[in-house]
């Protein structure tokens, strides 16, 4: 009896016979197994103390044969949840999760690969079609590779703000589906919009708003004139509507043919102001300007003496044949000449003040008090969103019902593309201001097209409302259709 009791205590505790060190929990599980290979086995809890200034931790998750497996946790030795991490023959496989303060941080996706193995066979998306997958056979580099969807997450609010995707440890950017006009037909997909709703749409852009019907028509007959009968190429065309209308258009070729950034001009702010006459001018200071202009007294500009003679100036002087102005005449030595050859002495002793940036306020006349009573200054800032620069035009609609289109060149652009402000002087006061009114500049969004804010049903809204139609979307049932009912 007593040996049959002892053969069944042995039979029911294995792990005690398969663990060189372990303790028990007070339940009675087995946890920090470690056999007689000294290989970690089953359920572990690793504690980390606080090193140097490194932070401390806590991670529990199991082993096989010393290698880390299955879902794994972190947690601070306040018990808050750093991680959950998922491990696959000792290396992270597939999601990562990791926390701050006990809310989701980011996430990670990671793929392992098995450490017998020197080649992986994996799915990768088609260089062409990003909706396609290839199966390709990699050579393996890495035990753990970045693999799949990253994503970060606003601390606090769960807002997911930015998601990166990687390929076998690379950052992968899916290949367009759109294409650049000059794009080789053989590598485009949808050949019909490249071919010809794309250019024609340009070209109608480039007459009815950039250049204007008179001088797009002049320069598309002297194109036809120059070229009759030869082989012309799209680089002649493109040169030759320059060269005719002498009108710069290298930002509109870049842009429509060999780039696929759509436009997208927004109005993002809209400042007002009244002319005051009484208004007096803020005190100007020299604060924040640049250089000395910062500083109070200062000294006079030392003589302007070059510390060395270049080889063209050595050579000037040596060649007898080159008589100078004002060797030749002394009239001509003037008080900065005189004060750069020292003839006129230095005196370091001097000092002054700069007058104030900007200098004092001028008074205006009763005629211009006149001419600027009752004005509007609209102080109007533009972004552009999508990339490609477009002329901007706007419509501003007045109190009185009145309304004036102003038109405003691509070149405002110029300086610098990503945003510009300019200012509006008018003599009405403004309700409205819309961006782009006749819809003549392939703005992809006119949401952000109009001060102030008109909210624009969305095509899923069109479309619940039955008010959509495949030519014109908000036209509503298509007679014939009505009719054959």
């Amino acid at each position: 009896m007593r040996l049959l009791l002892i053969i069944s205590l042995f039979l029911s505790s294995p792990c005690f016979s398969q663990c060189k060190t372990y303790r028990l929990t007070s339940s009675g599980d087995t946890l920090n197994c470690t056999d007689f290979k000294n290989q970690r086995q089953g359920k572990w809890i690793v504690r980390i103390e606080e090193l140097r200034g490194e932070p401390g931790y806590e991670e529990e998750g199991k082993y096989v044969n010393n290698l880390k497996e299955g879902k794994w946790r972190r947690y601070s030795l306040m018990g808050d949840l750093q991680a959950v991490e998922n491990y696959r023959w000792g290396y992270k496989d597939g999601p990562q999760q990791y926390f701050y303060m006990n809310e989701l941080e980011h996430e990670e996706s990671w793929r392992s690969v098995n450490p017998s193995k020197q080649y992986d066979t994996l799915d990768v998306p088609d260089l062409y079609d990003p909706d396609k997958y290839v199966k390709k056979i990699i050579k393996i580099d890495a035990y753990s590779q970045k693999h799949g969807v990253w994503k970060y997450y606003l601390p606090g609010s769960m807002s997911l703000i930015r998601t990166e995707t990687y390929l076998f440890d690379s950052l992968y950017k899916p290949v367009p589906a759109d294409k650049p006009i000059m794009t080789n037909s053989e590598n485009i997909v949808n050949f019909g919009p490249n071919a010809y709703t794309k250019p024609a749409t340009g070209l109608n852009i480039l007459r009815e708003t950039i250049m204007g019907r008179k001088l797009f028509d002049y320069a598309f007959r002297e194109y036809a004139r120059r070229w009759a009968f030869k082989h012309p190429t799209p680089a002649d065309f493109f040169r030759t509507m320059e060269d005719a209308s002498a009108v710069e258009l290298d930002w509109f070729w870049r842009g429509w043919f060999y780039g696929i950034d759509p436009v997208d001009i927004a109005i993002d702010t809209v400042k007002h102001a009244i002319f005051d006459p009484n208004a007096t001018a803020p005190a100007q200071t020299n604060a924040g300007r640049p250089g000395n202009m910062n500083r109070g007294p200062r000294s006079l500009d030392k003589p302007a003496i070059p510390t060395f003679d270049d080889i063209s100036k050595i050579r000037n002087r040596e060649d007898k044949k080159i008589v100078f102005a004002v060797d030749a005449d002394t009239s001509l030595h003037d008080f900065y000449w005189k004060y750069d050859h020292g003839i006129i002495p230095y005196d370091s002793t001097i000092k002054y003040t700069p007058a104030p940036f900007g200098g004092p306020q001028e008074p205006l006349s009763a005629d211009e008090i006149a001419k600027y009573k009752d004005v509007n200054l609209y102080e109007i800032t533009f972004s552009n969103k999508g990339g490609l620069v477009m002329p901007i035009i706007l419509k501003f609609t007045f109190e009185d019902g009145t309304s004036e289109i102003e038109r405003i060149p691509a070149q405002i652009w110029r300086k610098n593309e990503n945003k510009v402000t300019k200012v509006f002087l008018t003599h009405k006061k403004v309700t409205n201001i819309l961006l782009d009114p006749l819809k003549e500049t392939a703005d992809i969004n006119t949401t952000n097209n109009s001060w102030p804010r008109i909210d624009e049903p969305t095509r899923f809204q069109l479309f619940k409302a039955g008010n959509v139609n495949r030519r014109n979307p908000g036209s509503g049932v298509n007679p014939m259709q009505k009719l054959s009912n």
